[in-house]
């Protein structure tokens, strides 16, 4: 019971788990208390009744409604008691199994929303009322009102340290439960919470800074693991993604620090390149000549004129639907424009995702999308008949045939960019 309580906890003290291991209590008991740890805590672990196990669960509720007890009552209690019992609240909650967060937050969703009866009577008293004096008091209580109590709570956890990141991951989980929950109670809160975030992530409290070789080693592999768009295989690939010819800027946040909340990469050039795996593999340098690589050490700036947005990634779900990926790209362009003067294009080579499923669906569906000159060029190209090109041209976007074939490769180039530009203009 010991060992499987600990496991669950998370804690990566290997002191620790070699007391658990050993079934130390006394050495247990003294590493537990350097994560200050309360009594209440430790004597759930020690315990082998599974029910008090199942009890400290429900914790979560009493504690919650003890936290709001404070402000609904407007009781006069000292800010270092209501720290204690949102901190007591907020271990709590990280120790909680996933179902017992998801129910702890319908719970706060549902129960600790806007008070209806009192929004209702509090519009009734400000609509009757006639004095100016009493009418300011009247829309001061409706604005009062109006405002949920979980609100209350989430600004008293804001307030501790590491509070906001509390928050981020606790939105994280609320967008989760959103998906299987659709009740406008854990809309109504999701959209409260977001817009209280985006407030701290405002961009004047945003940091940029550039990841090179030489940053920390936990800031590195944070990049690495936060990588969604082209995943890096070993530490080659990235040290290549932070080296010469390369950028990696992010937004860092006060209350996050050493933790990158956005990340950009940056691919420097003379040219925008026709494909992504061009600068996802390259290690060179492309030279004025671009039939020769320049093999490289040291930047050339007369090399870069021309900057390649290549992937951006956010690294926190609980920021979904705040906007901070084009703040960074322009944070980034500025940067840019001052380490080279003579850097006169910005480009991005992003996926379109959609675009393929669509144009496969439509000609399934037996939308005509290629024209008539289309037509005859790859039906002189393909060797096929005219009842047979919509099939062969299906068959080749399925198959990417045309990568190997170089004059059919030209061909569908032309094509696709015609059909990618009417997905994006009117399709999308």
């Amino acid at each position: 019971m010991l060992r499987a309580v600990f496991l669950k906890s998370g804690h990566p003290s290997r002191r620790l788990l070699r007391a658990v291991m050993s079934d130390d209590i006394t050495a247990l008991l003294v590493g537990f208390g350097r994560f200050n740890l309360n009594r209440r805590r430790l004597s759930v672990i020690c315990d082998e009744d599974d029910g008090i196990v199942k009890q400290r669960r429900s914790e979560l509720s009493e504690d919650l409604r003890n936290v709001v007890e404070y402000k609904r009552k407007g009781m006069r209690v000292s800010p270092i008691i209501v720290e204690k019992s949102i901190k007591d609240l907020c271990m709590t909650y990280n120790d909680a199994e996933p179902e017992d967060k998801f129910k702890f937050l319908e719970d706060l969703a549902r129960n600790f929303a806007t008070d209806k009866g009192s929004v209702n009577e509090a519009a009734s008293s400000l609509l009757s009322c006639d004095d100016d004096k009493d009418r300011f008091k009247l829309e001061e209580q409706l604005r009062s009102c109006l405002i949920p109590d979980y609100h209350w709570v989430f600004l008293q956890i804001g307030k501790l340290d590491n509070g906001v990141k509390f928050l981020v991951d606790l939105r994280s989980d609320i967008i989760d439960l959103s998906r299987n929950n659709k009740s406008e109670n854990i809309r109504t809160m999701n959209d409260n919470l977001r817009e209280l975030i985006s407030l701290w992530f405002a961009i004047g409290f945003l940091r940029l800074e550039r990841v090179t070789w030489g940053s920390s080693c936990d800031m590195l592999q944070k990049i690495s693991e936060y990588e969604a768009v082209h995943p890096m295989r070993n530490w080659s690939d990235l040290k290549r993604r932070v080296g010469p010819y390369r950028r990696c800027f992010v937004f860092t946040h006060g209350s996050m620090p050493r933790e990158p909340v956005v990340v950009l990469h940056v691919f420097l050039t003379q040219s925008i390149p026709g494909k992504i795996a061009t600068i996802v593999k390259s290690s060179q340098m492309m030279s004025i000549d671009s039939n020769n690589d320049v093999e490289h050490t040291v930047e050339d700036a007369n090399l870069c004129d021309t900057a390649i947005f290549y992937s951006i990634t956010s690294t926190q779900k609980g920021l979904l639907g705040i906007e901070l990926g084009n703040f960074l790209i322009k944070c980034v362009v500025k940067e840019l424009k001052s380490e080279f003067p003579k850097m006169k294009r910005f480009s991005s080579l992003s996926p379109i995702p959609g675009f393929k499923k669509w144009l496969i669906s439509s000609i399934c569906n037996g939308t005509k999308v290629l024209t008539q000159e289309e037509e005859d060029e790859l039906q002189e190209l393909l060797k096929v008949s005219a009842a047979d090109i919509n099939p062969k041209f299906l068959n080749i976007l399925e198959t990417d045939e045309y990568s190997t074939n170089e004059v059919l490769r030209q061909k569908m180039e032309k094509v696709l960019m015609r059909l990618c530009a009417t997905y994006l203009a009117v399709i999308k």
